[in-house]
């Protein structure tokens, strides 16, 4: 599944289903490097030290906050880079779910607002 020239994923691990393991496996070594560099640039929002893990709503309040700096692909930025990143972050499977409809709501509220801004 995993090559042994890469970091395997961490033991707690969840396949929340068929479709996200697939996005996980594709973009592994593409994310890797995004993703560190965005966390680098605010680590202590990003990363919680006792737990080890990525924390939601920090990553959101950041997201928000410098959304005005994103270009007009922002839809595509977050959903290529970020979102299967998360995936593999979360650990329960209802703040899983939760957290897709929160994302998609999120990416409209993006979309209407370019939408706005261009008219």
């Amino acid at each position: 599944m995993y090559s042994k020239k890469h970091l395997s994923p961490p033991k707690r691990f969840v396949v929340f289903s068929e479709w996200s393991q697939k996005i996980y496996n594709k973009k592994f070594l593409l994310l890797e490097t995004s993703f560190h560099s965005l966390i680098k640039k605010r680590p202590i929002q990003f990363l919680n030290k006792k737990k080890k893990k990525l924390k939601v709503e920090s990553a959101f309040l950041y997201l928000s906050n410098s959304s005005i700096r994103f270009k007009k692909n922002i839809t595509k930025t977050i959903a290529i880079n970020i979102f299967p990143r998360f995936l593999y972050y979360l650990q329960d499977l209802s703040l899983s779910i939760n957290f897709i409809i929160f994302f998609s709501f999120f990416v409209l509220h993006i979309n209407s607002f370019f939408v706005f801004l261009k008219n």
